[in-house]
């Protein structure tokens, strides 16, 4: 596959990394350049490490970095808060805290705590908070999308009794599309801001599985693929 001269320098030479390397997925579109780079929740402290040389010689690069995370429910009462996280585990079926490694969150199931590794953060991926952008959806705009396009989610005597941490076992509500939620409303929010964006060089660390809808996404729109595979989704160094 022949590169531009430019992203020759960049990748060939500033990524000799063979651990990360591999995974990275150039879009390249006149003289704007995208480079996703798939990342997992729970993964070997060596894939890590990885991706945080990658951000750092990327951003030394002149990059802009974008990344994953779904920001905490906000609101003007502890009430409203309460409610919105109450919401969100319902449709996902977990309260979402900070780190899937949390100990003290039993509604994380032991599937995944048990998998291999440690969790994803900000300190073992180089992000920087006050400078690079967050480019995924609030847990308030996700409930708000959902909501104007679904209908409002109905919290339950059991979702109210059932503490955020505790194990939830409150009856599924079929209505509700966990898919929809936490892939399809994010997935194009991310795509519409890699799209549009006036940035002529962008570096997203965003999860592995999103790499489906990015994909065909930024192709659609006139993106080629210049390096890496539809079919490689990033590193695993998690047990399943």
């Amino acid at each position: 596959m022949i590169l531009s001269s430019s992203c020759k320098r960049i990748i060939v030479g500033s990524y000799s990394q063979e651990a990360i390397d591999p995974y990275l997925k150039v879009f390249e579109k006149g003289d704007k350049t995208i480079i996703y780079i798939p990342s997992m929740h729970i993964g070997a402290p060596e894939f890590y490490a990885s991706i945080k040389k990658n951000i750092d010689s990327l951003r030394s690069a002149g990059f802009t970095i974008g990344y994953e995370g779904v920001a905490s429910p906000t609101g003007d009462t502890p009430e409203q808060i309460d409610t919105l996280k109450r919401k969100f585990r319902k449709i996902i079926r977990f309260h979402l805290t900070n780190s899937y490694k949390d100990t003290a969150n039993h509604s994380i199931s032991k599937q995944i705590k048990k998998r291999k590794g440690i969790a994803q953060s900000r300190k073992n991926t180089g992000l920087n908070y006050d400078q690079d952008i967050n480019m995924d959806l609030s847990a308030n705009e996700m409930i708000k999308r959902y909501e104007e396009e679904n209908g409002k989610i109905h919290l339950t005597d059991c979702d109210f009794s059932t503490p955020l941490n505790a194990r939830y076992k409150c009856a599924k509500d079929k209505s509700i599309s966990k898919f929809k939620f936490i892939r399809n409303l994010r997935d194009d929010h991310l795509c519409n801001l890699l799209i549009n964006s006036t940035e002529k060089k962008i570096a997203v660390l965003f999860g592995a599985g999103h790499w489906h809808s990015v994909y065909p996404n930024l192709t659609k729109a006139g993106y080629k693929l210049v390096k890496g595979s539809f079919r490689q989704y990033g590193k695993d160094n998690t047990s399943r």
